[in-house]
């Protein structure tokens, strides 16, 4: 804080100005109205997005007047806390302007400063997997499908599973993505996984099982000799 003058010389002209740097303190700073602000400690606050979706971090500096003097703030980001869900991979980044990419599951916290003020959001990165995207299957044939929803830190509720059927008629998939083949295809049908917002599709292909006529050929023949000598000893 304070002030300084400064001379500017041009043309035989010469002009002074005087800067002044005001020490701001903002008296109040506030996130996104759409994350959950903890009760008990109001610079802390908690959201949930999905994997590769993004956010923007937009925070709301307020003087003593409970004015906004967001132009006065300056904000910075920096992740502080991360627990990824698979080791080694990074949950999300957020770059100088405050917008984060979610780019793996698991937790991580985000402080913004400015203006002599702290908050801090921890954010929820929710995926969805499936155990394969793609399956051939006969007629009458049935393959069970795993969706994977992380972070395991979520609660029940957070991780429940919807699976439906483009084509339920050709095939069709159970509450717990057991998959059955009904008819053959001329296209891939999709079973699809919901997850609230999150869909992850398994592609299904069935055709109809055929018979090697060499090899039915030679069974018929086992079964004739069988047949032949159960007669003869019999």
């Amino acid at each position: 804080a304070g002030s300084t003058k400064v001379a500017v010389s041009a043309a035989g002209m010469k002009k002074e100005c005087e800067i002044v740097v005001v020490d701001f303190t903002a008296a109040k700073l506030e996130l996104n109205k759409e994350f959950a602000q903890d009760k008990q400690d109001t610079s802390k606050y908690t959201h949930m997005i999905m994997k590769d979706d993004q956010l923007q971090i937009s925070p709301r500096f307020y003087n003593s007047d409970d004015e906004r003097v967001d132009e006065l703030s300056y904000p910075k980001y920096e992740v502080t806390d991360w627990n990824p869900s698979t080791e080694g991979t990074n949950v999300l980044s957020v770059d100088e302007n405050g917008l984060v990419t979610a780019l793996n599951p698991g937790v991580a916290t985000v402080k913004v400063s400015g203006a002599g003020k702290e908050a801090f959001v921890t954010l929820t990165v929710k995926s969805l997997e499936l155990s394969v995207y793609e399956m051939s299957m006969y007629v009458n044939q049935y393959e069970s499908l795993i969706a994977t929803v992380l972070p395991e830190s979520l609660g029940v509720l957070e991780k429940e599973v919807e699976w439906s059927s483009s084509a339920a008629e050709y095939v069709k998939v159970s509450t717990t993505g057991v998959v059955t083949a009904l008819k053959s295809t001329t296209e891939p049908v999709a079973i699809s996984a919901r997850c609230g917002r999150l869909v992850a599709n398994c592609m299904v292909t069935v055709t109809e099982y055929e018979i090697d006529e060499v090899l039915l050929t030679e069974l018929e023949g086992l079964k004739a000799a069988d047949e032949t000598y159960q007669m003869l000893v019999g």
